[in-house]
């Protein structure tokens, strides 16, 4: 079973932690000896506060960190397209997007196997991360700009085009909506 599988199983069974050991055991990321770093967003009344970056390795048994780390750096080889639904776009019409999102990602001009996992945060969005193993073997300069090339195409959110971009872990409450994002659909697709 490859990573991507055991991915997908840590989530269904509800296992943050098991997720972020599989994504720092699995993916390369920006980060000194290319490691997942995780923090937290916390959200009191009116104030929010962001707590430093830390290694997942270093705090992944810390009861703290794995109850309340809800963000993570994007690896290099996942491009994450954060979409909002359109003023006044009805919501049949926002979820036929993401399907025809999903869909163009996974064209012929791509290289290789494209594991994909569309989340929802209980916010009005929702993030598909596309990992591209193809990317690995490219220059940052030219994954950024691959990257880019697929935020732009899909009309997502261009700040996650950044290599030290983050993201809502996967199972955790999201800072905004105290939900946890969950997946709503995901699949290898060669």
């Amino acid at each position: 079973m490859g990573w991507f599988q055991q991915y997908l199983d840590a989530i269904k069974s509800n296992n943050k932690r098991q997720v972020l050991d599989i994504l720092d055991n699995s993916l390369e990321f920006s980060s000194p000896g290319g490691h997942l770093q995780v923090c937290a967003l916390l959200k009191n009344d009116d104030d929010i506060k962001h707590t430093t970056w830390r290694y997942w390795l270093d705090v992944r048994d810390d009861p703290w960190w794995i109850e309340h780390a809800n963000n993570r750096l994007i690896a290099k080889i996942e491009t994450v397209l954060d979409i909002d639904p359109h003023t006044n776009e009805p919501e049949a019409d926002f979820l036929n997007r993401i399907t025809q999102i999903e869909l163009q990602s996974l064209l012929p001009r791509r290289i290789g196997d494209h594991p994909i996992g569309t989340f929802s945060t209980g916010s009005r969005g929702i993030h598909i991360h596309i990992f591209r193993p193809h990317y690995a073997t490219q220059p940052d300069d030219m994954i950024r700009i691959m990257k880019m090339k697929d935020i732009l195409d899909a009309g997502a959110d261009t700040a996650k085009a950044t290599l030290r971009s983050m993201i809502a872990c996967e199972l955790a409450p999201h800072w905004k909506t105290g939900r946890p994002k969950i997946l709503l659909r995901g699949g290898n697709h060669d």
